[in-house]
């Protein structure tokens, strides 16, 4: 037998092989006999059909006697029914799951990048939301400096200003290193070192005597960050004007009226941190859980709620920077003159990959359950179809989302590439916000062992990995990979377990927490003691734009 001929066998049944494996369900069923040199083969395919055409591509049964292959009578007379029936009638549509795309994917990187967006796309569909928040564990010094430092950098609610940092030792003095989802140095560096030099000439102050720059420091973060206290503040009205038009308690409904007379920034964050403690508080909390106040069942969160958490979150600005310069003993280092602010250039992200012509509801759950005697398998089948997962997958490609490389993982890789020294021995990457569900996963799987960071459990399809430009063969590709497949293992699990213990979607919850913890409301007296203190500046005009002693002569009211 010629070379030619053996090459030719080899590809048809290779080709042959591969159909069958990834091919969907149908009606018209084939049992294919070949024979190989004389040994005959049963390749058994109950779902194998006509209507998906020849999986021999252009191999004719010419072909096959040329390559020393014979088939059998039953698979020449299908082959002669499925004439007929072409000529006699309309083309066979295709059966669901099959989505013939593109030649199936070869590249590995591709291959890989594919396989963990589609199994992103599968369990946010099934809950977004993996969990409540992961416990809240605050450590003071070098990690909760960093903490507190990257909160003040993010100017903005949404993704684009959010703010990692990394502190590296050099040489007995330091460097921070910081990175956002989008560039940094314009804005945030700047502001940061100002912080730093600020809270190094606060250092020097004795403690009694630091009240008014730490006023001045106050007035100025707030400033920065004027464009998400505004928007913190226009929800905060927009869920009071819901929750006034629900409560029946006038005390209550003054006391939620005392918010909208501040329109100034500093002044309404300064309230809400002395009424944080509130009696009233409380209240909203043990409104938000009774049914009498629901509007709908469609509230994913009621407006009481929402009032807690905004309040919580306009006061963690006066907190924060009254902790900073509580702490400033234990990090006094960390403020002095060897110090320098960096920033780390955005990360590109990888785009996932068009789907291919392996991607089909059978594929798919092919693929979730490796073992494909599973008897899980064809359940799993039934539930992906009901729930549409295979239009799912193929409709995010139609209105594709543009991920980006999220502030932790942009430091946590620039400083393992780098091979950089973290301060202290201490691999922690402060951020202005708890991490997502993959940024948890991915902090835990990588190879540096980093400190595993606060986790609100939300899934993000905006969320990617670094691209490495030359795919496969770039020198990251098998820590990457390595990295991305057991995110993939862990997703998979997930989902299996959501489905087969038939758990419904966990309930919703912020990305960021709220600040107010119930051990807040335990000192029944003081809380009361400072709604009264709260309410009499609010009557006698102490926290109004005309009354505020805290205003600063150049801040702006976007208000007006």
């Amino acid at each position: 037998m010629s070379q030619a001929s053996i090459w030719k066998r080899k590809r048809i049944c290779s080709n042959f092989s591969e159909y069958c494996r990834e091919s969907s369900g149908g009606d018209a069923s084939l049992k294919i006999l070949l024979t190989v040199s004389g040994i005959p083969a049963k390749l058994r395919q109950p779902n194998f059909s006509t209507a998906h055409g020849s999986p021999f591509g252009r191999d004719s049964p010419n072909n096959f006697a040329e390559a020393g292959l014979s088939l059998s009578p039953e698979y020449s007379m299908a082959r002669k029914r499925s004439r007929r029936s072409r000529t006699d009638s309309a083309p066979t549509p295709k059966p669901a799951g099959c989505a013939p795309i593109g030649p199936p994917r070869l590249d590995k990187y591709s291959a890989l990048l594919s396989r963990f967006y589609e199994n992103l796309t599968i369990l946010h569909a099934y809950d977004p939301v993996r969990g409540d928040h992961t416990r809240e564990k605050r450590e003071k010094g070098s990690k909760g400096f960093l903490t507190d430092l990257a909160f003040l950098c993010e100017y903005e609610k949404g993704g684009n200003a959010c703010t990692g940092l990394g502190l590296q030792d050099f040489d007995g003095s330091f460097i921070y290193w910081v990175a956002a989802n989008s560039d940094p140095k314009k804005k945030i560096a700047p502001f940061l070192k100002s912080v730093l030099d600020d809270l190094r000439g606060i250092s020097h102050i004795p403690p009694d005597g630091r009240e008014a720059r730490q006023e001045l420091l106050l007035i100025r973060c707030i400033e920065y960050a004027h464009r998400k206290v505004q928007q913190l503040r226009g929800l905060l009205l927009r869920n009071i004007s819901e929750c006034l038009s629900r409560v029946q308690n006038p005390g209550l409904a003054e006391w939620l009226q005392g918010f909208q007379q501040v329109s100034e920034h500093v002044a309404l964050c300064k309230l809400a941190y002395e009424l944080r403690k509130a009696h009233e508080v409380k209240q909203l909390e043990l409104m938000a859980r009774e049914p009498t106040y629901y509007r709908s069942p469609e509230d994913r969160k009621s407006p009481f709620l929402r009032v807690k958490h905004y309040i919580g979150r306009l006061s963690h600005y006066p907190r924060v920077v009254m902790r900073l310069i509580e702490e400033l003993p234990l990090v006094e280092e960390l403020v002095s003159f060897h110090i320098r602010v960096e920033s780390i250039p955005v990360s590109k992200c990888a785009i996932p990959p068009p789907v291919d012509n392996l991607t089909t509801l059978n594929g798919i759950c092919n693929r979730m359950v490796h073992d494909q005697t599973d008897p899980w398998l064809p359940e799993l089948k039934i539930e992906f179809e009901r729930y549409g997962m295979l239009q799912r997958i193929l409709k995010s490609q139609e209105d594709p989302i543009v991920p980006r490389v999220h502030a932790e993982i942009q430091v946590l890789d620039f400083f393992y590439s780098q091979g950089l020294k973290w301060a202290y021995g201490n691999k922690f990457v402060g951020c202005s916000k708890s991490a997502c569900f993959c940024c948890q996963l991915y902090f835990r799987y990588h190879p540096a062992r980093p400190i595993e960071l606060q986790s609100h459990r939300k899934i993000w399809l905006a969320w990617g990995p670094i691209s490495l430009e030359m795919g496969a063969n770039d020198p990251g590709f098998v820590q990457q990979r390595e990295i991305l497949q057991k995110i993939i293992h862990e997703i998979r699990k997930d989902i299996l377990n959501q489905i087969q213990d038939r758990r419904g979607p966990h309930t919703w919850h912020e990305d960021t927490r709220t600040g107010i913890t119930s051990s807040m409301h335990s000192e029944e007296n003081q809380s009361v003691h400072e709604t009264t203190t709260a309410a009499k500046g609010l009557r006698a005009g102490r926290f109004t734009d005309k009354g505020s002693s805290m205003r600063s002569g150049n801040s702006k009211d976007t208000d007006q």
